[in-house]
């Protein structure tokens, strides 16, 4: 009898004991709470064969069949790492893609809104420290801040029956919310893009992926045939006017071509700007790997939050857009002192310059577009291959005569083809109208520069006026909300990628150019070589590192000094790299000077532009065919911008010895055959 009395007085303290702690501590909803497990069948759907399947499933999810297993092992089952910036919960893309029987199961990437109860909208738009005694709800309520990850729009990896449309799936998936009573806290849509069946319609080759393999092949094996005569039956003299042609498709023409060190041009050694050109585009390289990384799927987004508020972070990746306009002053400057050189000594007209110019661009260039229109969308797959590089493909189906036209900065830039190549675009059209206004005005120095003065007057009044008018940030916002989808965003299309914007730095480029041409004789100090070139350097460091402090959100904004600041940082780094290169090319010998003509610069600089060109590619296929997210560090970008260097350059030294130089060769054997060639101001770009 005690021991009963004993016993009940046990149970009755700990069930005190444990009504007081939940009392005190209630019970704790569970991630699952925020995103249940989702249903992988459409038992109800209107659809037969995908009603019959949807039941075969299930009836093998209860019998815990392998294949069944397979696919409800391979979608999402709660979130994990949401709360830490990890929206995309991507599940096993391969293994859903590996069951094909007794049905074939498609793999899909739902979207998924959170809309959290009432009461959970009250912390700051930009906090990024939350009080961890918050309701979760709390931190995945989105205040409408852009450079805050939006942690209410998530990504939900399924495994369906492939017999099953998307209409089916989310009827089933909103059916399915609305018995648990969820339908007012969770919406869920499917599209076409989003999911991938095993027979994807990527692997049938239309008629122009047939034409554009077939044309690499006959290129690839005109330049073997061309490289092997080269070797065996070259003669130095006496060969025919078809083996003249024929040996002009020669790799072994390319191959020492690339690794020719150009001879100095009146005097000057112009070879530090190889050095210059590499190094610009290793930065623009590790700018759109960090851009890729955080379009990709991203488990630790948090931390990016965190870099752009702390200023000795920030000052690193902040300023990155800098560097091209680093290619637009040495294009200007090459522009600018070797066209009125040439006018010493030969008549030129525009036509032949923008000839020259467009034979310089236009093969690689060509190839790689008509690569996005066909083959690209065919070489991965991925959870995000169909958003990112099905994009990619479709665009260059509807807009790649504006790449051929050097429009697509202007024409349709929503679906612009090959997007980073807007830049190329605003070079060709900088060239167009500065070539005019030199061979026009070359005779009248005061009128040519006073012309070029007056048009940077306006680009950069441009800068100012649409900054100030639609408040504009001082500098693009680099945040994932703008990777997303760069060619919807409104800075982006209306001012980044505009010429009439861009222009400062290649006008200041030109006139530089064409000072050092005035002046062809001068030769700096060694004073004023060092002065030259360490201003040039800490006015370029103060540039660069001043962007991290219009990329905190949280700094407040005043929108006359983001507008100066718009109008005038580009063209401030100008100077200062225009300093540089006037240090480095009419200065004595420094450090600087013998570092920058170091001999593998010249072949590095050479590849710079197809390395502009391939770099993408590879970027956007590491990340549409990732299968996890990426834990984003320093380290990690730096890696795989490594990793996207030395790719692109073997890539750029295939395309510059089968594709780049060849069309060169030939032009000039034309020009041969009617009179004595002469350099271009374009073949030292």
């Amino acid at each position: 009898m005690r021991m009963a009395v004993g016993l009940v007085q046990m149970v009755a303290a700990v069930w005190l004991a444990g009504s007081a702690a939940g009392a005190l501590s209630p019970q704790p909803l569970m991630m699952s709470a925020i995103i249940p497990p989702l249903p992988i069948s459409a038992i109800n759907a209107t659809n037969n064969i995908c009603r019959n399947h949807s039941r075969i499933l299930e009836d093998a999810l209860r019998n815990g069949v392998l294949w069944a297993q397979q696919m409800w092992d391979a979608s999402a089952k709660a979130p994990v790492g949401l709360l830490s910036g990890n929206v995309m919960q991507l599940g096993d893309f391969d293994e859903c893609l590996a069951v094909a029987s007794p049905i074939r199961a498609k793999y899909c990437l739902a979207h998924i809104v959170l809309k959290p109860p009432p009461g959970h909208d009250t912390v700051h738009p930009l906090t990024i420290d939350y009080n961890p005694r918050l309701n979760y709800w709390d931190k995945i309520h989105y205040g409408g801040s852009y450079s805050k990850q939006r942690l209410d729009r998530v990504r939900w990896a399924l495994c369906v029956p492939d017999s099953c449309s998307e209409d089916d799936i989310q009827a089933s998936l909103r059916e399915h919310l609305s018995q648990k009573k969820l339908s007012d806290r969770i919406q869920i849509f499917l599209d076409s893009e989003g999911c991938t069946p095993i027979d994807s319609p990527k692997y049938n080759f239309s008629f122009k992926d047939i034409v554009f393999s077939l044309f690499l092949i006959g290129l690839f094996l005109l330049c073997f045939i061309a490289t092997v005569y080269d070797f065996v039956f070259f003669k130095e003299e006496g060969n025919s006017p078809p083996s003249n042609f024929l040996l002009c498709m020669s790799a072994r023409r390319g191959y020492h071509s690339v690794f020719r060190r150009e001879k100095p041009i009146s005097g000057l050694d112009l070879t530090p700007m190889y050095a210059i050109h590499f190094l610009s585009i290793v930065f623009v390289v590790l700018g759109h790997r960090y851009a890729v990384m955080l379009l990709g799927p991203t488990q630790n987004y948090e931390m990016i939050e965190h870099a752009f508020r702390n200023y000795w972070i920030s000052m690193w990746i902040g300023h990155m857009d800098l560097f091209v306009d680093s290619f637009f002053v040495m294009s200007g400057f090459l522009l600018g002192l070797l066209l009125p050189l040439q006018c010493d000594t030969a008549t030129i007209s525009p036509f032949s310059v923008y000839v020259h110019r467009y034979i310089r661009l236009m093969p690689a260039y060509i190839l790689l577009v008509f690569f996005y229109m066909t083959l690209f969308y065919k070489i991965g797959d991925g959870p995000l291959w169909n958003q990112m590089a099905g994009n990619d493909q479709s665009a260059c189906e509807v807009n790649w005569w504006t790449n051929f036209v050097f429009l697509n900065n202007f024409v349709n830039p929503l679906r612009m083809c090959a997007m980073h190549c807007w830049y190329i675009a605003c070079d060709f059209q900088f060239m167009a109208v500065a070539t005019v206004i030199i061979l026009a005005l070359k005779k009248y120095t005061k009128l040519l520069v006073a012309v070029f003065a007056l048009l940077y007057c306006m680009t950069v009044s441009a800068v100012f006026v649409h900054t100030y008018l639609y408040k504009r940030t001082a500098v693009i916002w680099f945040f994932k909300n703008f990777f997303i989808n760069p060619r919807g965003d409104d800075h982006y299309t209306s001012i980044y990628i505009q010429s009439q914007y861009r222009a400062g730095p290649y006008i200041l480029g030109v006139l530089t150019g064409y000072w050092v041409y005035k002046n062809i004789k001068l030769r700096l100090t060694k004073a004023q070589t060092w002065s030259m070139l360490l201003i040039g350097c800490a006015i370029m460091q103060l540039c660069f590192w001043s962007g991290s402090l219009y990329h905190n959100p949280a700094r407040p904004y005043n929108v006359i000094e983001s507008a100066l600041y718009a109008a005038s940082t580009t063209s401030i780094w100008a100077v200062g790299l225009c300093f540089v290169i006037v240090s480095v090319t009419m200065g004595t010998k420094t450090p600087g000077s013998v570092v920058l003509s170091w001999k593998p610069f010249t072949f590095l600089g050479k590849l710079s532009y197809n390395v502009y060109l391939v770099h993408h590619v590879l970027q956007v296929y590491s990340a549409a065919s990732s299968r996890s997210g990426t834990h984003v560090n320093f380290l990690n970008m730096v890696v795989a911008s490594a990793y996207d260097i030395s790719l692109s350059l073997a890539l750029a030294l295939l395309l510059f010895v089968t594709v780049e130089t060849p069309p060169r060769y030939i032009l000039r054997q034309m020009q041969s055959r009617m009179k004595p060639s002469t350099i271009t101001p374009t073949e030292h770009k």
